[in-house]
């Protein structure tokens, strides 16, 4: 018996033409998607990085001649870490102690970085950690009209301070999850990624951690705060011996004066590749500043403490602001 099939036609939803991203708007699946490359698309997320670059690009009905806003929430979840587990050929349980991590990923336009993103996945951070990326785009930037064209990568040439601790080819399974894109009016100012959610005053991050510090939309040098956080530690009550207390009664001291606190920021420029070390200015209030050139950033920073601290370095809080 001979059966003849007349036409046969399979597709998804994913087959229809792409829809267009009107202005104000924003996206959380690809139905807007008009070029992908390194990633997946899926119907909750818009696209999901692979191991190397991915490139993402939308259709959007923008204003002629106006700039534009764009905010990118990119995240990581179980998802991710199963994909990164698989990219790493790693099996069962080798998997747990690395996951946690820090992934860095590099958003940009064009060939150019325009922003970056700290992502670690935390405890009480329930199904997923997210951070977002806001770049701000002008006409020229779109140079097919209508295509927003942006690609995720990781950084390259890191010095080993940040090797170390980044997480190797950490940005396989990162999703996009979301892109919201708005007529610019406001000056977008600079910011800091951390892998924390962001408070109105400060930005923590760990003691060893690290941190992305993105530029402002107006241009200049940008001017980082820093300050540790310590934890004081409660000495057990003890009696003195007696030669202590002899010395105490003649006002001898019994221990030199601890020595000024000092720090250094180590800086790793996400456009050009290029390393330094800044040492830090002092002030009164217990705070630490570097200048950072408007060239160097999107970077990525690691303040270090010189001094032997009085109490335990528990992190770090940070503030960054554009010098005028």
């Amino acid at each position: 018996m001979t059966y003849h099939l007349e036409s046969l036609h399979l597709g998804t939803d994913f087959d229809q033409p792409p829809a267009v991203l009107p202005v104000p708007g924003a996206t959380r699946n690809g139905d807007a998607l008009a070029l992908l490359d390194g990633a997946g698309r899926g119907g909750r997320f818009v696209a999901r990085a692979a191991v190397g670059p991915a490139l993402v690009g939308l259709r959007v009905d923008a204003p002629r001649d106006v700039p534009l806003r764009v905010a990118l929430t990119l995240g990581v979840d179980d998802a991710a870490i199963g994909a990164w587990a698989r990219a790493r050929a790693l099996e069962g349980d080798d998997h747990l102690r690395e996951e946690r991590r820090p992934r860095v990923v590099v958003v940009g336009v064009n060939g150019v970085p325009r922003a970056g993103v700290v992502l670690q996945r935390l405890a009480g951070d329930g199904s997923s950690s997210k951070q977002r990326a806001v770049l701000v785009l002008e006409p020229g930037d779109l140079p097919n009209g209508d295509l927003l064209t942006v690609s995720l990568e990781q950084p390259g040439g890191l010095p080993g301070w940040a090797a170390e601790d980044l997480l190797e080819d950490g940005l396989a399974g990162v999703s996009l999850d979301r892109v919201k894109v708005d007529v610019h009016e406001e000056p977008l100012r600079p910011s800091l990624s951390t892998g924390r959610a962001q408070q109105p005053q400060q930005t923590p991050f760990p003691a060893s951690g690290m941190a992305v510090v993105n530029p402002a939309s107006l241009g200049g040098d940008l001017r980082l705060r820093v300050w540790p956080r310590l934890r004081q530690e409660q000495a057990r009550p003890r009696s003195l011996p007696f030669r202590a207390v002899s010395r105490l009664r003649r006002g001898t001291p019994s221990a030199p004066a601890a020595p000024e606190p000092a720090v250094e920021v180590d800086v790793h420029s996400l456009v050009d590749g290029s390393t330094t070390t800044l040492p830090a200015d002092r002030h009164g209030d217990g705070t630490f500043t570097v200048r950072l050139a408007a060239a160097s950033v999107p970077a990525l920073v690691r303040p270090r403490l010189l001094t032997e601290p009085d109490g335990v370095l528990t992190g770090w809080s940070a503030r960054v602001r554009r010098l005028t």
